[in-house]
């Protein structure tokens, strides 16, 4: 029997379209519904979790050394899931990245973390997304502003950071000075 056909692919299509227009409704629902969204998510995940040796090569090693904390672990990962999308949600939509009122791109950053979370509920990516954010913010923040230093530095620091948490994300220090020659005129201080 053939269940992959042109009608089911269509009929798939337009309900995944129709879920992605609730994230671009012009109210405060649009939040409680990525919201709501990424917790079935993060509990869906976080119930598949098969508990990988994660923290080997991060700093959290040093404090972490068992994640057999059973419920604590569970809820902590889910917690650090909602955290990590509102985040990048509050980013998008305030340095107006996206549309204003487009929550899609924090929707499909929840689908992501799934898999870190499905790995292990406190999976080091979690907190150094969380990071990545943060500095991503800072860098936009400087688009149009006088006095850069402070939030280059901040945005800097953030991103050292978290290459402690999560030794692959260093390739996001490339995003430090893609940003400073996207966004700012050259000035040498600001470089250094």
């Amino acid at each position: 029997v053939n269940f992959i056909s042109f009608a089911n692919i269509k009929v798939f299509l337009l309900r995944a379209a129709m879920l992605l227009n609730i994230f671009k409704i012009n109210n405060y629902s649009a939040y409680v519904y990525l919201l709501l969204f990424s917790l079935g998510l993060g509990i869906f995940a976080v119930n598949l979790t098969v508990n990988v040796d994660v923290f080997k090569n991060s700093v959290l090693s040093f404090f972490i050394h068992s994640t057999d904390w059973g419920i604590l672990s569970k809820i902590g990962g889910v917690l650090l899931l909602l955290i990590n999308v509102f985040i990048f949600d509050l980013f998008m939509t305030s340095q107006e990245v996206s549309e204003k009122n487009n929550h899609v791109p924090a929707f499909l950053l929840g689908i992501f973390l799934c898999y870190p979370l499905s790995q292990n509920p406190l999976h080091p990516l979690l907190f150094a997304q969380l990071l990545v954010s943060v500095s991503l913010w800072y860098f936009v923040s400087v688009y149009k502003s006088d006095r850069a230093l402070s939030p280059v530095f901040n945005g800097a620091f953030c991103l050292s950071a978290t290459t402690i948490f999560y030794p692959p994300f260093i390739v996001f220090i490339v995003m430090c000075f893609i940003c400073l020659l996207i966004l700012r005129p050259f000035v040498l201080r600001e470089w250094i």
